[in-house]
């Protein structure tokens, strides 16, 4: 899983600028996590929805690229967010699993967290996730487009 660990979480761009980090890539699941900063906060100190939206969005797409080929990527094609309560804490944590894997569109379901990464037991669900990720060809690298 090491290629799409890191194809997904270090090319840079929002993911490197918000800390997000893989715990764990399964075979149709992915857990990531980022340590709250400030610039993780909205005005009253609370986690930004758009922080737990962007961490559900980007695990789904994590255990999405699980299934599906070396040629292929998913982009995500629509996605709901529940907001369950406020979120404040020092770790906040995704988990996503692949619903269906079908040849042209992927369903995951993923679940946001506030606690200690990976553990349900030290966790309390601050969020939940339905993002649908179409397959396509791989876009691609840009560095190799301008070559």
């Amino acid at each position: 899983m090491e290629n799409v660990e890191a194809a997904l979480f270090k090319k840079g761009g929002l993911t490197e600028a918000l800390g997000i980090y893989v715990v764990r890539l399964g075979s149709s699941d992915a857990v990531t996590a980022l340590t709250v900063g400030r610039h993780h906060l909205q005005h009253h100190g609370l986690i930004h929805a758009g922080t737990c939206a962007t961490l559900a969005d980007h695990t789904a797409g994590a255990a999405a690229s699980t299934r599906i080929l070396g040629h292929q990527a998913v982009l995500t094609a629509e996605f709901k967010v529940n907001l369950l309560k406020p979120a404040s804490g020092d770790q906040l944590w995704c988990r996503a699993e692949v619903l269906r894997a079908g040849k042209q569109l992927h369903v995951v379901e993923s679940r946001v967290y506030v606690g200690v990464p990976d553990d349900l037991a030290q966790s309390t669900m601050v969020a939940v996730a339905l993002v649908t990720l179409a397959v396509v060809d791989a876009p691609k690298d840009q560095d190799e487009a301008a070559s």
